[in-house]
């Protein structure tokens, strides 16, 4: 059985690690997305080079599932059992947005790297915001817009509390209720203000990559509950149309559910549609960490070592 996937993000990646799969990715290296922000303000590279084979380093452009075959710009790529896993891109939502960075790539921490003493505003309260606004208020003056009336919303009130108190003994100025609607020239308007800043980052949420020849739904392709749009072509990770979260965490559990999948196919079991549940959240917060697990909520030293030893294990297994 030829699996072939499409993406070497940390679903992708790990597929075709787990299966000896053939990889289709333009990329050279992996990104640790999870750990982004805190190589802003640091030295630590959480990127690999991408020594998969065999590795199809070109951009997939189709897929024909009658024939089942996938298109690149260059060759056609026969399959068995596809799996696409190409992730998704920041999403800034508005007309006008000039000179706005995201954080989604390592030219992205290179060019905030070199930001010192400057006046910064990040537009989005989510893990990736927040995270970004506490190492950021290390060098910079920081101000955070959020949409909503509270920081992280999918997260326990009490983190979201921690996170608000961390972030103001940081230094990071709050503002709550303002979706911002244009972004000219450094100056970012919201519904009744507008601030200056040196730099704009965009933190507020990402669309699904789509590759043609594939159902689309309101978020990312369509998949049944075993994460497949047919018989023979899985979609996982933030590409699909699903209610759970795009976090790594999912990811990573739709990646090892259908390693598992694929097997029973080969073995001809019947599959076991996907299910699971929330581990947690962990985020890092400048000099302190704070963990949301199962049991309650760890915060400070012991959170930060935590943290940083479950995702290097992850990173490692890459």
């Amino acid at each position: 059985m030829h699996v072939v996937v499409i993406g070497s993000g940390i679903a992708g990646l790990l597929v075709a690690k787990k299966l000896g799969a053939t990889l289709i990715s333009d990329r050279k290296e992996f990104v640790f997305l999870p750990r982004l922000p805190d190589a802003v303000t640091s030295q630590v590279q959480y990127t690999k080079k991408i020594t998969h084979d065999p590795h199809i380093r070109q951009n997939a452009v189709s897929v024909d599932r009658e024939k089942k075959i996938v298109y690149t710009e260059k060759k056609s790529v026969p399959y068995d059992v596809l799996v696409v896993a190409i992730g998704a891109k920041p999403h800034i939502p508005i007309a006008q947005a000039d000179g706005v960075h995201t954080l989604y790539t390592q030219e992205d921490v290179r060019t905030m790297r070199s930001w010192k003493k400057k006046s910064v505003i990040i537009v989005g309260g989510g893990p990736t915001g927040v995270e970004l606004a506490a190492e950021l208020s290390l060098t910079n003056s920081v101000r955070l817009i959020q949409g909503a009336d509270t920081l992280v919303p999918f997260f326990a009130p009490n983190v979201q509390e921690y996170t608000k108190k961390t972030l103001e003994r940081l230094g990071v100025e709050l503002v709550f209720h303002s979706f911002v609607q244009k972004v000219v020239q450094n100056q970012v308007t919201t519904k009744t203000q507008t601030f200056h800043a040196d730099e704009v980052v965009w933190c507020g949420g990402v669309r699904a990559n789509t590759l043609q020849g594939l159902p689309v739904g309101k978020n990312g392709h369509t998949v049944d509950a075993y994460l497949r749009v047919d018989e023979s072509v899985f979609v996982i990770g933030d590409c699909a149309d699903t209610l759970f979260p795009k976090t790594a965490q999912f990811a990573n559990r739709m990646a090892l559910q259908t390693v598992a999948n694929i097997r029973r196919m080969q073995k001809n079991v019947a599959l076991k549609p996907f299910a699971h549940e929330n581990k947690g959240y962990a985020l890092r917060l400048g000099d302190t960490s704070v963990l949301q697990t199962p049991v309650g909520v760890i915060t400070g030293n012991l959170a930060t070592l935590m943290r940083k030893g479950y995702y290097a294990s992850q990173l490692w297994s890459y």
